[in-house]
């Protein structure tokens, strides 16, 4: 029979072990889905790393941006701060957080993977998915609300455009286009529809806080009830 104190041994060292994983989740999978008039024609995912950030600096003049790791800050400019850094390019900044780390998509047949840096939707910042989108003569811009992959010149058109109308921690959905047109090797196509991002292991109706850890509260309520019972049996006997 256990004791009271091996109880609280037991419930805290599996509070501690909860809270341990908790903390040391960095990497969240999402897996996507592409419809075509609700028929499914394509597939993909995505991952974020939920403990890093991006500091990307936009310089207007040179129509580019620089995004930043926080020791790539570092090993770039010292000690400066933002502000100075912002100064000496001549740029503003923006801080992001959910950095996706890699992606991948097929769509009819076309392959679209991540060149630019890219975050996911963070809802305490109220962040939006976003990314950094090069287009050719145009230069680089970031993009907020909206994935656009590919780039357009003379010699064709190759874009490939996720938009968002919802995103949070366990599912997104929006609307999406690729445009193909690069003769002669590929024929015009322009195709469209809808798509659904989902973290693996949820369903989309599950709220987005849906991972918890027991409330310290909740355990000690526990471990006074198991106590209170181990004595009534006790005195029972």
């Amino acid at each position: 029979m256990y004791s009271y104190k091996t109880f609280i041994g037991i419930a805290t060292t599996g509070l501690l072990t909860l809270t341990a994983s908790a903390a040391s989740a960095a990497i969240i999978d999402f897996e996507l889905d592409f419809f075509d008039y609700d028929v499914l024609i394509g597939e993909g995912s995505f991952s974020y790393d939920d403990e890093e950030q991006l500091t990307c600096f936009d310089i207007n003049s040179e129509m580019d941006v620089k995004c930043y790791s926080e020791s790539g800050l570092t090993e770039e400019f010292g000690d400066l701060s933002l502000q100075e850094i912002s100064d000496s390019l001549t740029a503003s900044y923006d801080i992001f957080t959910n950095i996706v780390t890699d992606f991948s998509a097929e769509i009819y047949g076309v392959s679209w993977n991540k060149i630019y840096p890219m975050w996911w939707a963070d809802e305490e910042s109220g962040q939006l998915p976003g990314k950094v989108s090069a287009s050719g003569r145009d230069g680089a811009g970031i993009l907020e609300g909206s994935w656009l992959f590919g780039f357009g010149s003379a010699l064709g058109v190759e874009i490939f455009d996720m938009n968002f109308e919802q995103a949070s921690k366990t599912f997104g959905k929006g609307n999406w286009f690729q445009d193909i047109n690069n003769p002669p090797d590929v024929p015009i196509s322009f195709t469209s529809g809808t798509f659904e991002a989902r973290r693996v292991g949820t369903m989309p109706s599950e709220p987005s806080d849906s991972t918890s850890v027991p409330e310290p509260s909740n355990v000690f309520g526990f471990l006074i009830a198991l106590i209170l019972g181990d004595r009534a049996k006790r005195r029972l006997g």
